[in-house]
């Protein structure tokens, strides 16, 4: 055991000091005094220990030196760090002395277009405001129906909304002849039920039996040869594929006819316009199936009635 002597204040104070191997702590037996215990009005940040804990002079007041206090050092609670607590419109600090209400800073009358708070549960996220949004699964591309994508709008999904069809922004016609009035188109028009559901096919055996039609245009060529927004894969729907399209018709309308774009369009818009034509052929040949949006029904016509033609496309 060694001793040491330390001057402080004229005095000669004695410490026992016990050393250990180099890797430990100094240790010291007894109390430390600093300063004066006995002044009452000492310097500030003097230390001492009152039986208990040890305190330190603020200046005004002893403040115990333990984890309780280290956030208020001083005598005023107003001038440390504190946490933030919204509450409804109001945002105060953890010291309560100080709240500001948040209402004068919204910009305008409606509270749903500033920052909103946000909390989550399950698979939804909820906005303050009463809002909220539905989180894709995570295997899912998020594709919905209205959604404008892939040069055109979505109206049919499946497999998690990774694949659907996509129709075009406005009709390519609203008086044009289904085509090939006295032409039987080979492997179309026998009732297989493919027919009823891939439009796509049946375009490509239309295209290929009717040709240019004399130079007169007609639905499926139309949907064949249109391009938009770098897609060149559009095509004359099925007649399931147009009911798809009919039950989809009150949200893409609404949304294509209050974007402020004349060049997009809800359904039936042109003044012509009485049926959609489908890629989907009668038994008889010179008649091909059609539906009629505003009654929602299917009817067969013959080839040369004119009719409207919305192109459509997969992903």
């Amino acid at each position: 055991m060694l001793k040491t002597v330390i001057p402080f204040f004229g005095l000669f104070i004695f410490f026992p000091i016990s050393l250990q191997a180099q890797d430990e702590k100094l240790v010291i037996e007894g109390a430390i005094i600093v300063a004066n215990n006995d002044d009452p009005i000492p310097s500030p940040g003097t230390i001492r220990w009152n039986g208990s804990h040890f305190e330190g002079w603020n200046g005004n007041n002893w403040v115990l030196l333990d984890f309780s206090t280290l956030d208020e050092v001083d005598g005023d609670p107003t001038n440390e760090l504190q946490d933030l607590v919204l509450t409804n419109d109001s945002l105060s600090l953890t010291n309560s002395l100080l709240s500001v209400d948040m209402n004068p800073f919204l910009q305008d009358s409606s509270d749903t277009n500033e920052l909103q708070f946000l909390s989550i549960s399950s698979d939804t996220i909820f906005l303050s405001d009463g809002g909220h949004v539905i989180i894709p699964s995570g295997n899912s591309s998020g594709h919905y129906i209205g959604e404008l994508f892939g040069g055109g709008i979505v109206f049919a999904v499946w497999n998690d909304g990774n694949n659907g069809l996509i129709a075009s922004l406005d009709n390519l016609s609203g008086d044009v002849e289904w085509g090939g009035i006295g032409t039987d188109v080979p492997n179309l028009g026998n009732g297989d039920r493919t027919e009823y559901y891939d439009g796509l096919s049946n375009t490509t055996k239309i295209v290929s039996a009717v040709g240019n039609n004399g130079g007169t245009p007609y639905a499926a060529k139309l949907c064949d040869d249109y391009s938009f927004d770098g897609y060149n894969d559009w095509y004359l729907p099925s007649i399931w594929e147009l009911n798809h399209l009919y039950i989809a018709a009150p949200i893409l309308s609404k949304i294509l006819d209050s974007d402020g774009d004349n060049m997009t369009n809800g359904f039936l818009a042109d003044n012509n316009a009485t049926f959609y034509w489908s890629s989907t052929e009668h038994t008889a040949p010179a008649f091909a199936i059609y539906y009629r949006f505003h009654f929602a029904g299917t009817n067969l016509t013959s080839k040369d009635q004119l009719g409207a033609v919305r192109a459509i496309r997969q992903f």
